[in-house]
This record gives C-alpha cells, structure tokens and sequence, in this order.
C-alpha cells in the first residue's frame, strides 16, 4: 500500500523523482553526511521523538489527550504549540547545535500540525482541552516517518532553493517518500537485530551510508 502511494504521488508530481534523487545525492555529501548522523544522535532529537511516541502510546492505550500532555509536563489548557515548546525542551542541553534545534523544531511542529489538519489557528491560538474532534491522532500512528520526513526536508531545503517552484513545492513529498523508503528498510533490518521503533533514529545514524546509499 506504501508502495503504491509512492508511485501515485511521483506520477502526479513527475518533479518529486528529480528532487529525491537530488536529496540522496546531497545526503550522501561526506560533510552533509556527517551533520546527518551527528544530528540523529543528539539527546534532543531522541527525546523530542520519544515523547512524540509516548503522546501515541497513551491515546492508543485510552488516554484522553490532556491526560497524555499532561504526563509529558505540558497542560491542557496550552495550545499544540506550546505543547511542542514542551516537547523541545526536554532533551535541550547547553550543548545543543542551533541547527539541530531548529531542524528539530520544525519536524515536532510538522508532525503535530498534522493532527489538526494543519490548521494554524487550531495549532496556536485553541486550547488543547478545547480541541475535541478537530484533533485526530492518526497521523502519530506515523510518527516516526513524518518526523524523519521533516528532519530531511529541513536539513536540504536551504540548498535547493534555486530549484523552479514546481520542485520546491514537492520537496517535503520527496522527502517523506524518502523517509517511508527508509522506515521500511529499518523494518526489514529490525526483524533480524530486534531494534525498537523508539531507536529507529539512532539505527539509522549507525548505519547512515546503507540508508543514504540504497544499500541493504
């Protein structure tokens, strides 16, 4: 089904195949390369997806939302925003790379904006408690993609802003097509080293070259 999806977003945007062979080449860069595994190593990056993860786990076991932002130390009466601010901070350090921060910050908003159908009045200015319906947490079933998706687009974008508008217009698609790519391949890897999916970012800076190389 993944698979499938993948096909029909690359034939109705012909530009995503271009932008994702642009993405790998610019990943396997040896300087880009190094900041890519430095980046999904940092304390904060693990702990921002952590707690994305832990959010999924409560409303999966029953947990009303307030209750699960409430046991990450967020409140119910804050908005998604600040409960991304939350998120953040956690594995904040005085050593955090700045870059690291704003990458990591963009793809928390990314993955959360989701489940408001990125609407941003819902995301910054309605209480958390006062969401109801409007919240939808499917999309956290996919946490781990749509984060990974989000540190990718955010790590190249800069660079391929000479591209036409037609290409920078698909360049999350792109990225998130690369992130299922690799999500799917840790999976496979997984099964054979019995890798949770809360390591899934670690996993891959260890193994950086074999998911930005297309190696197996």
């Amino acid at each position: 089904m993944k698979l499938n999806k993948l096909t029909n977003a690359v034939n109705a945007k012909p530009e995503m195949a271009r932008v994702s062979k642009q993405i790998y080449e610019m990943l396997q860069d040896r300087t880009r390369s190094a900041f890519m595994r430095t980046m999904l190593s940092d304390s904060m990056l693990t702990a921002s997806y952590q707690g994305l993860l832990s959010i999924e786990a409560d409303l999966r076991g029953g947990t009303a939302l307030s209750g699960a932002v409430l046991k990450l130390g967020g409140s119910a009466e804050s908005t998604l925003a600040d409960l991304a601010d939350v998120i953040c901070h956690a594995g904040q350090g005085p050593g955090t790379d700045e870059r690291v921060e704003r990458i990591v910050r963009r793809a928390v908003t990314d993955v959360l904006m989701r489940t408001v159908n990125n609407g941003h009045d819902l995301y910054y200015e309605i209480p958390i408690k006062n969401l109801g319906t409007k919240f939808n947490a499917q999309p956290l079933a996919n946490t781990a993609g749509f984060f990974l998706g989000g540190l990718i687009a955010n790590a190249v974008r800069g660079d391929l802003l000479k591209l036409s508008p037609e290409a920078r217009a698909v360049i999350s698609d792109a990225s998130n097509q690369i992130a299922v790519s690799w999500t799917d391949k840790f999976s496979d890897r997984s099964r054979k080293k019995g890798v949770s999916f809360r390591d899934i970012m670690q996993a891959i800076a260890d193994d950086f070259s074999v998911y930005a190389g297309g190696g197996k």
